[in-house]
Order: C-alpha cells, then structure tokens, then sequence
C-alpha cells in the first residue's frame, strides 16, 4: 500500500499525526522532533498531502464560530488562515514523499 507524507528536508523527519487540542497548522517544524515517537500524518493521495502542506505553509489557521437565532442555536464554524504567512515555513524545505506499509511476517 502507498501512502504519502510531508517531510522536512534537512532533518528527514515526517510532519506528526496531531498535537493535543488543535489541527495540524499549529505545528512547528521545531515539534517535528518533539513528536517524533508518535506516528506520522499519512494521507491516501498525494493531492491530500500536497493540500495539507498548502494549507501548512499559510500559517496557523483560526477557528471563527458564529451564533445565532432566538436561544443562540444556530451557528456556523469556519477557519481561515493568517494574514500573512509565518517567515518561517518554506515550501523549499518541505516536501511530500511516497511511504510504502508492508505486511511483516
């Protein structure tokens, strides 16, 4: 089975799975060492992955919740990424490699 990951280049390590209480885009490439012994964020097309970098690479995104209605039950959720990306994530020093998971016997 292949699947696909986001690596950073000069370390080789693979973006994680999560970190505690927020998405993906809250991630440094510092905790990429950090939460190295949890598994990695494997996506099953390499168009996930590369819209996950995408999504990275703009920065940590926002959660907006908007109530309303008589007794505030109707709201809608949206996220939206930061102005300006961060300086420091660069597309150079990201890419998204092939990950094959074979059976061991």
């Amino acid at each position: 089975m292949i699947l696909f990951g986001i690596r950073h280049k000069s370390s080789k390590l693979l973006m994680p799975l999560k970190r505690h209480g927020k998405g993906h885009t809250h991630i440094e490439v510092e905790d990429f060492k950090l939460y190295n012994k949890q598994p990695p964020r494997l996506f099953r097309t390499e168009i996930g992955a590369r819209r996950a970098l995408a999504a990275w690479l703009k920065g940590p995104w926002v959660n907006h919740e908007i109530k309303g209605g008589l007794f505030e039950d109707k709201y809608e959720q949206y996220a939206e990424p930061p102005d300006k990306p961060p300086e420091n994530r660069s597309a150079r020093e990201m890419e998204v490699v092939k990950i094959q998971l074979k059976e061991m016997n």
